[in-house]
Formats: C-alpha cells, sequence, structure tokens
C-alpha cells in the first residue's frame, strides 16, 4: 500500500517540479558556498591563477545539469497545469493550478540571467582581466544571488504551495462525503442508478429494485456460500435495521475512493 501510494505515476509526476527545483536551489546554493571561498583574502592570489581552469571544467558539467533539471522542472509544470485545467477545480478543494503556472514560468525565467551571466562566466574562463578573475567572480556571484533567490527560490515556494493545494484538505472531503451519504435521496425511493455503472471494465446491473439485496450482488456464478449471504444474511441485517418504526434509505454512496477519483465536470 504504501509503495503504491509512493510510487504512484501520478504523485510521482505531481512532486517532480519541486524535487527539481530542490535540487536547482541546492545546487545554486551549493555554488555559492564553494565559489565565495576563492574570495576569501588568504586565497586570492592563488585563485587567480586557478579560476580560469576551474570554470571550464565546472561549466561544462554544471551546465547540463542546471539545465537537466530545469527542463524537468518546466516538463513536470506543464504537466500539472494541463491536468488541472482538464480536471477543472474540485468542489470545495483548492486549485494548485495557479501556483504550478508560477512556478513553471518562474524556472523558465532561469534562463532570462543567460545573456547578463554568460559574459561574466566567459571573461573569468578565458581570463580577460589578465590575472584578476576574482574580480570577475565577484560580478557573477552578484547576479547569482538575484537570481537565486528571485527565480530559483520563488520557483521552489510556489511549487511547493502547488503541492500541498493538490491534495484535497481531509476535513473538507470526509464533510461531504458524510453529507453526501446523509443527505442524498432516490429520485425513485427505489435502490439502484441511472446509468449503467462499471467495476473496473464489467458492468453493473444497478436497474431499479425495490429491496437493496436485488442491487448489490445477485449474480448467477456466485458459489453457494454467497447465495446463502445473500438470500439469507443480508436479508437478516437488514430486517433488523428496519424493525419498529425505522427504514432503510436509499442514498448515494462515494466509493473506491483515491486521488484518481476526484475531479469536476467541465460543463456545470
Amino acid at each position: 500500500m504504501a509503495s503504491g501510494l509512493i510510487l504512484n505515476p501520478h504523485n510521482l509526476l505531481r512532486a517532480a517540479p519541486l524535487i527539481s527545483s530542490t535540487c536547482t536551489l541546492w545546487f545554486a546554493f551549493d555554488q555559492d558556498l564553494v565559489l565565495n571561498v576563492f574570495l576569501h583574502p588568504d586565497h586570492r592570489p592563488r585563485s587567480n591563477e586557478i579560476l580560469p581552469s576551474y570554470f571550464r571544467v565546472l561549466f561544462r558539467r554544471g551546465v547540463v545539469r542546471v539545465l537537466g533539471l530545469l527542463a524537468i522542472s518546466m516538463a513536470g509544470g506543464g504537466y500539472n497545469i494541463l491536468k488541472d485545467r482538464r480536471s477543472g477545480v474540485v468542489a470545495g478543494l483548492r486549485s494548485s493550478l495557479s501556483w504550478y503556472v508560477a512556478g513553471t514560468a518562474l524556472a523558465a525565467s532561469h534562463l532570462l540571467y543567460v545573456p547578463v551571466i554568460a559574459p561574466k562566466v566567459l571573461a573569468i574562463m578565458e581570463d580577460e582581466s589578465k590575472g584578476s578573475s576574482t574580480e570577475d567572480l565577484e560580478g557573477w556571484l552578484t547576479i547569482h544571488r538575484v537570481r537565486t533567490w528571485t527565480v530559483d527560490f520563488a520557483a521552489w515556494a510556489c511549487f511547493a504551495v502547488g503541492v500541498g493545494l493538490a491534495t484535497p484538505e481531509p476535513h473538507q472531503l470526509c464533510t461531504k462525503l458524510a453529507r453526501l451519504h446523509h443527505e442524498s435521496a432516490s429520485p425513485t425511493e427505489m435502490f439502484g442508478f441511472r446509468i449503467t455503472t462499471c467495476q473496473g471494465n464489467t458492468l453493473q446491473d444497478v436497474s431499479w429494485e425495490n429491496q437493496d439485496v436485488a442491487v448489490n450482488g445477485i449474480w448467477e456464478d456466485l458459489n453457494k456460500l454467497s447465495q446463502s449471504a445473500l438470500y439469507y444474511v443480508v436479508p437478516r441485517l437488514i430486517g433488523v435495521l428496519e424493525s419498529g418504526e425505522r427504514k432503510v434509505k436509499p442514498c448515494l454512496i462515494h466509493a473506491d475512493l483515491w486521488e484518481g477519483n476526484t475531479g469536476a465536470p467541465l460543463k456545470k
């Protein structure tokens, strides 16, 4: 049960942009921590010598990781945007659509800083300052920190809120289900349903009947034990419920409760 919940493809796609944006943010913080070491007064003379070669190695590998994480964030965000738009806003539940839109847009905005950061990176890699690469690094880190907080952190926060709002609020959900079961009324005052329902891909006979037993489970291929239960045990239990002035009232029951069965009609 737990593994099915965690490894459910829908859950993974819901969380994918949050996971990838977390990695992007962590990588940004890590870059700030590591590269700031080169600016320490004790390291500057040596840093000016090794920074060009260090950056050439770092960015050839780092760019691939950053672009890969951004691709996952944008693709995952796009998936959730399309899913939420098709499903609509579930009645009584909060919508995560706007947060996924914001997170995806912010993740894409990471690339808007490329024209500003690229010259700084090239200046360090090619040692354009001729021995003063730490000055270029200071300029790069300034832009990097602005991007980290205005784009990377903001995208992560939006995805975090979106994932949180994508899950129905338990109290509201249970309250509405209890109201559905308690207050719903059969339009014919009989047991059944107006359209044919399915158990998986198997059609169920839900035609209108006066007794609940007839609707819920009389099948020709049931074995003797199940037939005995249906014909003798269930009627006896229902008979007790209808003793005195009590009466069993047909009501609508929502079974098979899981997140894949949440949604809203496209037309109200």
